[in-house]
């Protein structure tokens, strides 16, 4: 923790960015909230703020309501902000807009504390608290979900179970070389899936 508070304002606001990014991209499953499409959270968008990123927003800067995941060419590019409106409207309500738009001129340290529940004293320990907030957002995350390799591995060594050799399996594409097998993967997965 000492090593944080030597960061300067900039570095931590960098830092706080990046985690909330990945959590709200990971949180969203890569699925685009105007567009409705879906990429690799990692490598095929971004962190859309409906209130803009900009210094003067810090209240809904971090606010995970304010924050989905949006692919690059809606985010950074054509801006459907209409589109943008309509998602939030339908997920969180007039209610949750108006608030966000209330509260965008709250202080770092107000929202720290108010929103997220926080104890802090000035700027730099309230984006000490929000990384340390979505740092353990992610921990949460990573115990609900199974990471995409280890799924791919399990499914790859159930289905060779399944099959009983190896020669019949495409893993590159995870196809299947019968349609009657389908079925049998299926429960199969379900049992592995038990002892998760």
């Amino acid at each position: 923790m000492a090593k944080k508070n030597k960061l300067t304002f900039s570095k931590l606001v960098k830092k706080a960015d990046r985690v909330c990014s990945e959590y709200i991209r990971r949180r969203d499953e890569g699925i685009c909230c105007t567009c409705a499409n879906k990429f690799n959270w990692k490598y095929g968008g971004d962190c859309g703020h409906w209130i803009p990123k900009t210094n003067s927003n810090w209240g809904a800067r971090y606010d995970e309501r304010n924050m989905n995941f949006q692919c690059q060419p809606c985010n950074r590019y054509k801006k459907p902000v209409d589109d943008y409106a309509a998602f939030m409207e339908k997920r969180y309500g007039k209610n949750v807009m108006a608030e966000l738009r209330s509260q965008k001129v709250w202080t770092l340290e107000r929202f720290a504390n108010t929103r997220l529940g926080g104890d802090v004293l000035g700027e730099k320990d309230a984006l000490l608290f929000i990384i340390d907030y979505y740092d353990e957002q992610l921990k949460e995350l990573n115990k609900k979900k199974i990471s995409p390799n280890r799924r791919r591995c399990d499914f790859a060594k159930a289905y060779k179970i399944l099959r009983g050799c190896q020669k019949d399996f495409d893993d590159d594409n995870m196809t299947y070389k019968e349609e009657t097998d389908k079925v049998g993967l299926i429960s199969l997965c379900k049992e592995i899936a038990k002892e998760w």
